[in-house]
């Protein structure tokens, strides 16, 4: 009997071993911390915790999906990760998609946020772009649709592009743009979302451009452009401090942090003043500097300065003096403690610029483009064209304008059947030559 009992005892703690072995083998999730924030991922990728650490309160929205990276393929489809993979002593996490694809995440833990990367992605033809995201909250009081940080009165949560091939928002077309710069987080019904994405640009590829204006423009690729790269900083923190920490980012990170006499501008109080806007001259310039100073303002802004908008060249009706001019105003103005701006806009290239004319630059985007289908001497008025295509966008297409070698030339229509041809033709338009 007593050799009996032993014989039980002992498979009891073999079971029991057994049981604990078992537990410790199960689901591995990852943690990862700030000091005032934590975020839990599960072992298929899905965020499952995004907590305030002080107050111990859970803010991730229940009942949504929380991928913490998803390819995305095309239009609006979209794989969630199927698995994921933990190396803490690399700290790397291995994604794995259906299909086989795989992505590599490197992840740091830092004071006052976690930085996640985009290291690996194969096979690259699998992965034409990445979403982090969307990370759902409860949050909907206050929602930070530019910054990409929403808050209530108690806490924020926030996500941050790192670097330019990052950016902020959801894709919502083929472009890779975000109408009105918004969409870093976005109000919804459970409260709000968190999202940024990147697009692989190292191939040739078509796109709708600009709000659809230009249908299947070329876009020419950009070598080693691909995903991987892509860059995010993720915090959470008390409401107060929201700001504050989008500053320690940028600087622990390496990004732009302008100051402004002595103080980071989005803190400085300075920083959204109003100022006078006026087109100035040499001439006008010190009366209208003094209404500027009686209203009391402390910036003057010309809104047309230019002649040209690309070379960027002064009208010399407004500055005789040149470069030289107006930075003798611009030094006046300082002296009395008032800034002077001009304003620019340098994808509005016009026709007079050095950019456009007598030589059209190598480098002027596209909006499309068809073949000859003969040959052209230099008084041919009606051009046969392979396509009607990009040639009769009315609505947008406002300059009717086709480029041939060196050559511009404007059109007044394009012909709706074959053989198409653009007609009555201006050659050498903008000074160039037929």
């Amino acid at each position: 009997m007593k050799i009996l009992r032993l014989k039980s005892a002992t498979n009891l703690i073999i079971m029991f071993l057994v049981s604990i072995f078992t537990f410790s083998c199960g689901p591995q999730n990852l943690v990862l911390e700030t000091s005032t924030f934590s975020l839990s991922i599960n072992e298929q990728g899905q965020i499952i915790s995004l907590m305030d650490k002080a107050l111990n309160v859970e803010y991730l929205a229940q009942g949504q999906q929380a991928p913490l990276l998803v390819v995305h393929v095309k239009d609006s489809t979209t794989l969630a990760p199927v698995t994921m993979k933990i190396d803490e002593e690399a700290k790397l996490l291995t994604l794995t998609y259906e299909g086989g694809s795989q992505i590599g995440v490197s992840y740091e833990q830092k004071d006052s946020h976690l930085t996640l990367e985009v290291v690996s992605a194969t096979p690259q033809d699998k992965i034409p772009g990445v979403i982090w995201g969307s990370y759902p909250t409860t949050i909907s009081e206050t929602i930070g649709e530019v910054v990409g940080v929403v808050r209530n009165k108690d806490f924020a949560i926030g996500l941050q592009s790192l670097n330019v091939k990052t950016t902020g928002g959801f894709p919502r077309n083929n472009e890779g743009s975000i109408p009105n710069r918004k969409g870093a987080a976005d109000k919804t019904d459970y409260g709000s979302a968190l999202h940024a994405f990147t697009f692989d640009r190292s191939f040739e590829r078509t796109a709708d451009v600009w709000a659809d204006h230009f249908k299947n423009m070329p876009i020419i690729p950009i070598a080693g452009e691909t995903v991987v790269g892509s860059k995010i900083a993720l915090f959470g923190c008390p409401a107060d401090d929201a700001l504050n920490t989008m500053g320690e980012i940028e600087l622990a990170e390496g990004l732009p942090h302008p100051m402004f006499k002595g103080e980071w501008i989005k803190t400085h109080p300075e920083r959204s003043k109003a100022y006078m806007i006026t087109n100035f001259t040499e001439e006008n310039f010190d009366e209208l500097l003094a209404y500027t100073k009686k209203a009391g303002m402390n910036g003057i802004y010309h809104a047309h300065p230019f002649i040209n908008w690309g070379a960027f060249d002064l009208i010399p009706e407004q500055f005789p003096n040149g470069i030289d001019g107006i930075k003798g105003l611009v030094d006046k103005a300082a002296k009395q403690g008032v800034r002077v701006g001009v304003h620019t806009l340098t994808t509005f290239t016009t026709p007079n610029d050095p950019f456009i004319t007598p030589i059209p630059n190598p480098n002027l985007s596209l909006t499309g483009s068809g073949l000859l289908t003969s040959d052209l001497d230099e008084e041919t008025t009606e051009i046969p064209i392979s396509t009607s295509e990009y040639f009769d966008n009315e609505k947008f297409n406002w300059m009717h304008t086709v480029k041939i070698e060196n050559e511009l030339i404007r059109y007044r229509s394009v012909t709706n059947e074959v053989p198409y041809k653009l007609v009555d033709c201006e050659r050498g338009a903008f000074g160039t030559t037929a």
